[in-house]
């Protein structure tokens, strides 16, 4: 990675590790073994020594799982919150992490007891380009960032469309009410709008993945468990 060429970042799960410590320390902090914070400490470690001076803009999203007691892979959205703007990657990684989890105004924020049905996907925007128009972007590749009538902008990111069945002008009319727009749609109002696309490095982890691999089986929310109930007992001799 390099901190001045941001086409080589690269979105990593230790990245994803990373959110899930940070969101079990924000929410039991108190509750955390030894072994949680050296694994976390370490996590950081190296990831500080991946990413060093690096900037870019990114995007944290929580999902969480639709039919916990199914067999199923379907997740929701539980959370996401980005900037389009180049950030220190460590930082930023940080604040959004927390910002996703417990600040979007769409859900409330994420409980405990909600954290082991989760995934956490870690967006890196690249290579930004300007378009000849709005619909100078490829479907499945690219994100796009809208502008028009000076004070309009809505972004979608490059999964968005795929992932709703969009074309082009589906997503791109879907942008303009997004941007809060609500007059006519027509070839005018395209012809007006500046458009950048760019691409995105992205990585997703499930809670499952994460116990598996960064905890090497050792679930952190059955420590927390552990020690409340040892709270109690102690609680219960006095």
């Amino acid at each position: 990675m390099s901190g001045d060429d941001e086409t080589e970042l690269t979105a990593i799960v230790e990245m994803c590790y990373d959110c899930f410590n940070i969101i079990i320390t924000e929410l039991a902090s108190s509750e955390l073994s030894d072994g949680f914070c050296e694994r976390m400490s370490v996590n950081r470690k190296n990831l500080k020594s991946l990413v060093k001076n690096s900037k870019c803009p990114m995007f944290i999203t929580w999902n969480k799982l639709a039919k916990p007691n199914r067999n199923n892979d379907e997740y929701n959205l539980r959370g996401c919150i980005g900037t389009l703007s180049p950030q220190p990657v460590m930082n930023a990684m940080s604040e959004l992490t927390i910002s996703a989890a417990f600040h979007d105004r769409r859900f409330q924020p994420i409980q405990l007891k909600e954290v082991n049905l989760l995934s956490v996907g870690v967006s890196l925007l690249v290579q930004y380009e300007t378009c000849e128009d709005c619909f100078d972007w490829t479907v499945g590749v690219h994100g796009i960032m809208i502008n028009f009538q000076g004070h309009y902008s809505a972004t979608y990111l490059p999964e968005v469309a795929k992932e709703q069945h969009w074309t082009r002008k589906e997503a791109v009319d879907s942008l303009i009410r997004k941007a809060g727009y609500n007059g006519q749609i027509d070839k005018n109002l395209y012809a007006r709008i500046s458009c950048t696309r760019y691409q995105s490095s992205k990585v997703s982890v499930t809670y499952e993945e994460y116990v598996s691999s960064h905890h090497k089986g050792s679930d952190p929310l059955h420590e927390i468990s552990k020690s409340k109930k040892g709270e109690k007992k102690v609680f219960g001799l006095f």
